[in-house]
């Protein structure tokens, strides 16, 4: 996993170009789902990226704890992340 607050997009994209080949020849596998496992902090690259890359799915932990609590209250904690400039 790259430092997804700070990473260039071209370090991104080569690290999960790297492992993306490293388990379609070992396991035959190609992943849909994202784990972020405990990131500083999230870019607005990082989502963005993922999806052209054909991530289906992520999961992100560290959120601040007001948020959380605002999205466990209006049952809301599964979103669709979009960005400003997509759909």
């Amino acid at each position: 996993m790259n430092d997804e607050a700070n990473s260039h997009y071209i370090s991104i994209i080569h690290q999960l170009s790297e492992g993306h080949q490293w388990i379609k020849q070992h396991l035959n596998y190609t992943p849909v789902s994202h784990w972020s496992i405990d990131p500083f902090g999230m870019s607005l690259t990082q989502p963005a990226l993922l999806k052209v890359s054909g991530f289906e799915n992520m999961l992100i932990q560290r959120v601040h704890y007001s948020v959380k609590k605002e999205l466990a209250r209006t049952n809301q904690l599964e979103f669709r992340w979009r960005q400003l400039w997509g759909k």
